[in-house]
């Protein structure tokens, strides 16, 4: 079953969570109650970094529950990660390295984000063992050999995070079935936070890539914020120092590498999460913004990404159309402690309750992998 996407309004959001769909037909969504205990085999690593790591991670936490998950590790050279082991032995899973999967008729695979799934031949032999393979793209463009495995019949679903991604992915992968799922984050692992920072501290978290960060990156920050606010970055290496030789960084700025403190507590240190990206970079969702959420940090984030499928500009966060539309939100949040607290508290309510509710997305994840 397909979820069709209704257009965003005022305080709500669209894509799986989007209620009143006048094309829905009766269908009565799978849930854990429909259903004996079954099997799902997840293709990857859950971990603490990256998108895809940290969205297998939490899919075992919020799956396992009703499932009986056994992760597929690409290959056995994973059995020799000490780190990899202790996650797993923490999460309601089992696990096998790709080469003792045995043929499976029926079983269903889901693979989330692994660039070489298909020009590894893994996708094609999990097909040939008869499993039912969903594929999950996190990102806007395609992986070598996708569009071949669609178009070929390797893959059964493709799953979508937005309705973005699937404008961008949809040519790629052709007449093959389709969901929306958005993300599941475990919303217990980023805790409210009250902010009273003095000064203010507006910044973001990414991984360090130079293309997560606009041409003018460093000049835009202190452009749009004359205020007396300091600046925090995480997801920093020589590359992306590279980039911006040309600027100048003084004392108002910290510049961390990637996790140099846990993602929850430096959101928690974080007022304001102001982002701008490189123009070749187009967001599919936005894994750091909701995390960033959850804590109560204010999103400040450019049009033209997957953003506004859940963010409602002025509400739980803010869209911004241009370098005057940032200046203006940071404005008045800054001056006006009362809509500081509210859309703080707004934005953290959204994301624990809505973009991230535990029950609404058990229900989207049964029904896009066994629907």
């Amino acid at each position: 079953m397909e979820a069709i996407l209704t257009q965003p309004h005022s305080g709500s959001v669209v894509g799986p969570f989007a209620s009143g769909d006048p094309n829905h037909k009766g269908t009565v969504p799978m849930t854990a109650t429909h259903l004996d205990r079954r099997e799902l085999f997840i293709y990857g690593a859950p971990g603490d970094v990256g998108g895809a790591a940290t969205k297998i991670r939490d899919l075992i936490r919020l799956l396992g529950e009703v499932l009986d998950i056994r992760v597929v590790l690409p290959g056995r050279q994973y059995l020799r990660n000490a780190e990899l082991l202790r996650q797993l032995k923490r999460l309601p899973c089992s696990f096998l390295p790709f080469e003792e999967l045995k043929r499976s008729p029926g079983a269903v695979c889901l693979s989330v984000c692994e660039t070489a799934f298909f020009k590894s031949g893994h996708a094609a032999r999990l097909k040939d063992l008869g499993f039912k393979v969903v594929f999950s793209n996190e990102m806007t463009w395609a992986f070598d050999g996708e569009r071949e495995a669609c178009r070929d019949g390797v893959v059964d679903k493709v799953l979508y995070v937005s309705n973005f991604q699937r404008e961008a992915l949809a040519p790629v992968n052709g007449a093959t079935p389709f969901a929306y799922t958005s993300n599941y984050i475990h919303a217990d692992a980023f805790p409210f936070v009250e902010r009273r920072h003095l000064p203010m501290t507006m910044g973001r978290v990414s991984r360090a890539d130079p293309e997560k960060y606009s041409e003018n990156f460093p000049a835009f920050y202190e452009a749009i914020c004359p205020f007396d606010m300091d600046f925090r970055i995480m997801g920093w290496d020589a590359k992306c120092a590279a980039k911006f030789r040309w600027f100048e960084f003084g004392p108002r700025w910290t510049l961390l590498k990637l996790n140099a403190w846990p993602v929850s507590e430096f959101l928690g240190e974080l007022d304001f999460f102001v982002y701008s990206t490189d123009r070749k970079l187009h967001e599919s969702w936005g894994r750091a913004v909701v995390e960033a959420m959850l804590t109560g940090c204010i999103p400040l984030l450019p049009t033209g990404h997957a953003f506004e499928e859940f963010i409602t500009s002025g509400d739980s966060g803010f869209i911004c159309f241009d370098a005057a539309g940032y200046r203006a939100a940071l404005e008045t949040l800054y001056q006006d402690v009362g809509v500081r607290s509210a859309i703080s508290r707004r934005a953290s309510e959204v994301a624990r309750e809505v973009i991230c509710s535990p029950r609404r997305h058990r229900d989207i994840w049964l029904e896009a992998l066994f629907g």
